[in-house]
């Protein structure tokens, strides 16, 4: 079974949803309700579909980004920002790949705003 675009996209934003509902409530022993988390992926998913549709109407060149792996022996740490409409705000992440591609290891955080997230990416450097 192949999915188009949407739906694949909207199973990761379930899937990240449900990951951050379970990490939240580890973390701060609450989450939200079922009806809840519902809500906020329907407003994530739309926010996230018209931000790329956006993105696609603004973009009239097309950019291919390729990622150049470092060195043998080497580790690339790629860092990556973005702002979002709410109930988000902004957000980073990293990822560690060897010179093979092989991710060694990733992170993400979002943020209430763009200072806070400004904040998480030096957090991010610090810790590595």
């Amino acid at each position: 079974m192949v999915l188009d675009t949407d739906k694949f996209h909207w199973f990761l934003v379930i899937c990240w949803a449900l990951w951050n509902r379970r990490c939240k409530k580890l973390a701060e022993r609450e989450s939200d309700d079922s009806l809840q988390l519902i809500d906020k992926t329907r407003q994530y998913f739309a926010t996230f579909k018209e931000a790329n549709e956006k993105q696609a109407k603004s973009s009239g060149v097309s950019q291919n980004a390729q990622w150049n792996p470092p060195s043998t022996g080497k580790i690339k740490i790629n860092f990556d920002g973005a702002t979002f409409k709410d109930p988000i705000g902004a957000g980073d992440g990293l990822i560690a790949r060897d010179h093979n591609g092989h991710c060694g290891a990733w992170n993400h955080k979002f943020a209430t705003s763009i200072n806070e997230a400004s904040m998480l990416k030096l957090w991010h450097f610090e810790c590595q």
